[in-house]
This record gives C-alpha cells, sequence and structure tokens, in this order.
C-alpha cells in the first residue's frame, strides 16, 4: 500500500500542447507506475493552445512539490495566488533551458526551488554556472508516438517518395529551430524529381506569420517541399513523425530534442545537428549528427541573452547525409535500430520510475530535516514573508488623524520602501546561495574523503 505521507505534489501545464506540458504528463505516468501518491494541479498561464485530455488526480496536498514549470514560468506561478503551495514545502523544479548561459532575468526564479531537475547534461552544465542550487539529471521517460490508422494520403503526402520530417513549435523561437537551414539542406541534396520530399509540420505560425511567410517564400516552387502549420487531432501530428522515413533537425540548440528521441522510439533513422542536449541520447552509433561551428549571439535572440553559444550547422554535411540515408537503406536502419535501443533502456517509464522512486523518499527526509533545523537565510526568509510585527494599520496614539498622516508618510516613502524591499531579497538571496555554496563544499570534501580511503 502507498505510503501518503511520501507523496508529491506535481504541478504543470497537464492540458497544453507543447513540450512542457508533455514532460508534465509522462512525469504523472511515472509517478503512477513507481506507485507514488500524487496530487496534479493544473497551471494554465501560457499562450498555447490547452486542449490535451488529461484525467487530474485530485486528493490531499502533500510536503513535496514538483513543479514542471519552466523558471519563468514558476516566477509568475510564485506571484499569483497557487503560489502559497511553495510555502513551508521542499519544492523541485523541472526546468528546459536551450542554450549555453542561464540568463540573469531568471535568476530570481532560483529562490523558489530547493533542488533543480532537467534531462539533458547540457541544460544541467548551464544552471550550474548560476547557483549553487543541487541539479540533478534525471531520465525523461520518452514514448513513441502511437501509429494509428492515418496514412500519407490522409495528410496529402504521396507513397512513392522518401519522407523527410521536422516538427516545430513556432513559440519556440524559430531562428533557433532553424527550419529554414533545413530548407536549404534539402534543396543543396535533391532535385524536384530525386524522389525525395521534405514535409515541415509546424503550429502556432498564425501569432508569427512573418516566419511563417519567410518559411513558406523558402519553400517556394518546389513541389517536393511541404510547409504545413496548424493543429491537427494527435493521430495526425504523431504520423508526421511516423509515416516519415527520416525525421531531421538542423536546431541551433535544444535542452533536450523530445520530437527528434520520439522518432528514435519509433525506429526511425534521424538527422540532427551534433550540439546541445539532443547528445543525451544521440551519437555517431545511433544517429546521423550534422558537423557544426560554434557561434556567439551578439544581440538577445527572443529569451536567449547575447553571448549565448550557438551552433551553426554544415548545410553541406546536412546534405550528404539526407542523401546517405535515402540510398543506403541498411546503413539507415542498423543506426535506427540502435537509437531505438537506447530509447528504451535510457529513457524508459521506468527508469524515470526508478528515478523517482529513489528520489521521493529522500526529498520528505531532507524536508523534515530542514523543518528541524533553522539557518540564518530560513530566518530571513520567514521574517520577508510574515513581515514586521508592527504593522501600518494598527492604532495609533493619535487616533484617526494619526492614522491619516501615517498613511501620507507610507505612500510618500512607497519608492524608497520599494528599493529597501528588493534589497532585503537581495540580502537573503545571497544568504541562501552562500549556504548551498558551503553544502556543495562540504559533500565535495565528503566525496574526496571517501575516495581517500576507499570507503
Amino acid at each position: 500500500m502507498a505510503d501518503e505521507s511520501r507523496g508529491v505534489n506535481l504541478v504543470g501545464f497537464f492540458r497544453a500542447e507543447f513540450g512542457q506540458g508533455e514532460v508534465a504528463r509522462r512525469l504523472a505516468a511515472a509517478l503512477r507506475h513507481a506507485g507514488i501518491p500524487h496530487t496534479t494541479i493544473l497551471y494554465e498561464d501560457i499562450p498555447h493552445r490547452q486542449e490535451h485530455p488529461f484525467e487530474a488526480v485530485d486528493g490531499d496536498l502533500h510536503d513535496v512539490n514538483i513543479l514542471c514549470l519552466n523558471a519563468e514560468h514558476l516566477i509568475r506561478f510564485a506571484e499569483s495566488p497557487a503560489g502559497r503551495l511553495l510555502a513551508d514545502r521542499r519544492s523541485i523544479g523541472v526546468w528546459f533551458w536551450e542554450t549555453s548561459r542561464f540568463p540573469d532575468y531568471l535568476r530570481p526564479a532560483l529562490k523558489f526551488v530547493d533542488e533543480v531537475w532537467v534531462a539533458s547534461e547540457f541544460v544541467a552544465e548551464a544552471v550550474r554556472a548560476s547557483t549553487a542550487v543541487p541539479v540533478h539529471v534525471f531520465p525523461l521517460p520518452v514514448e513513441a508516438p502511437t501509429e494509428g490508422a492515418v496514412t500519407r494520403s490522409d495528410l496529402g503526402l504521396p507513397d512513392d517518395r522518401f519522407l523527410f520530417s521536422f516538427v516545430f513549435d513556432f513559440h519556440s523561437t524559430v531562428s533557433r529551430k532553424n527550419p529554414d537551414g533545413l530548407i536549404d539542406a534539402y534543396i543543396t541534396a535533391f532535385e524536384p524529381n530525386d524522389g525525395a520530399m521534405l514535409v515541415v509540420k509546424s503550429i502556432n505560425g498564425d501569432k508569427f506569420r512573418a516566419g511563417l511567410r519567410a518559411l513558406e517564400s523558402a519553400a517556394a516552387g518546389r513541389a517536393d517541399i511541404r510547409v504545413v502549420d496548424g493543429f491537427v487531432p494527435r493521430d495526425r501530428i504523431a504520423a508526421y513523425t511516423s509515416l516519415a522515413d527520416c525525421a531531421v533537425s538542423l536546431h541551433r540548440s535544444e535542452g533536450f530534442g523530445l520530437t527528434l528521441a520520439e522518432a528514435m522510439a519509433l525506429g526511425k533513422p534521424v538527422i540532427a545537428t551534433g550540439y546541445s542536449g539532443n547528445l543525451t541520447f544521440m551519437d555517431e552509433e545511433n544517429s546521423f549528427l550534422v558537423r557544426h561551428h560554434l557561434t556567439e549571439l551578439d544581440r538577445e535572440v527572443g529569451p536567449y541573452p547575447a553571448g549565448s553559444a550557438w551552433a551553426e550547422p554544415d548545410v553541406g554535411h546536412a546534405a550528404e547525409l539526407m542523401r546517405r540515408v535515402k540510398t543506403d537503406e541498411r546503413e539507415a536502419a542498423t543506426r535506427a535500430a540502435r537509437g531505438r535501443a537506447t530509447i528504451e533502456s535510457e529513457h524508459s517509464l521506468e527508469q524515470a520510475a526508478g528515478f523517482l522512486a529513489a528520489r521521493v523518499p529522500l526529498l520528505h527526509d531532507l524536508w523534515r530535516e530542514r523543518r528541524r533545523s533553522s539557518t540564518p537565510s530560513q530566518c530571513a526568509s520567514a521574517f520577508l514573508t510574515r513581515g514586521p510585527q508592527a504593522s501600518w494599520s494598527q492604532p495609533s496614539r493619535l487616533g484617526g488623524i494619526g492614522l491619516v498622516y501615517r498613511r501620507l508618510l507610507m505612500r510618500l516613502l512607497r519608492p524608497y520602501t520599494a528599493r529597501q524591499r528588493e534589497w532585503e531579497h537581495v540580502v537573503v538571496d545571497g544568504l541562501r546561495e552562500l549556504e548551498l555554496s558551503v553544502e556543495k563544499l562540504h559533500r565535495r570534501l565528503d566525496e574526496l574523503e571517501r575516495q581517500r580511503t576507499g570507503s
């Protein structure tokens, strides 16, 4: 029987149709598989469509939160009425980030979490460079999209062409996803009558009309390149991958690359830029990695700050690999089989459930230990939450006129008290980071001592 005292509150965009919503749903599945009691808490403050079916799990609240909210979303959550959930609980942020540098404007989110879980070492390195908060890489469960009864003709695609497929969301920053670079590579690789076809399936192009028009313009004059935008039923969006002969991505950076992992789970050969989070599950043996050179953003691009590293994929090499996959069926099938085996062994539901089964009890132990102790940063944080004992609204010795003068004084001082409040938060955050750094140093010293003694 499940121990209800060891349960978790799982917060996420459970009905949203984008990557992080899918991650929340898969973590819910992993918690069920592990037999861990949990309550799901739906959060909807996101511009994505929210029509994905999901059966919520109601129940009592637990002492541990798993928050499938990226840093920017967590800040909004914490500032909303729902943020009360964070009080007096141990909270874990499940975060994704897509470049080498974690930006300063997201650092305030770190004060709301006790540790961060990420799906790739690439993201872990970016976050660890910005904080002493513990960061753990967890095995994101990957499931092969269901292969239904949808056919190529249902999608308006020919049966006699070797089909390359790329699926993306315009909300994910089109310049990072680099679909125009993929179109360039395809045009370099094939003539219209070479028996190949490229389909670029996107969503939310209606919200980024200039980007969608530019993509359609890049494909103009080539009937063997299809740009298809818009939401379609779930079985049809899955079919764009399951009916393809090869999945391709010439991204400039990825936090993980869930659609690539799903294609590998289906046993498809995958071509992708050999950089960033997709190297968690891709290598030269199980996929086709595109050569690249690193560049540095000289300006802010979407949410990504100047100074971040991006890869510039080699279009010529990508074209070479696309031709190779089309002509050498044996090599493509061999690597595809290895790719499927990698996903099944390293990113299964069982792997994720095992991680949760081992980690969640420890989180409860850490929470109880924290409640028994009281560090300087915890005391200071509690003071900021409760405020001073003396209230601006307490009775005045001067009666009503005293309250009027006090309110007037409070209004005059508001710019200065707001600045004081900001400074207090900076001091408390700095104190917490210092304590975490000391804890991290102690853990490292303990590890070195064990290595020295061989214990």
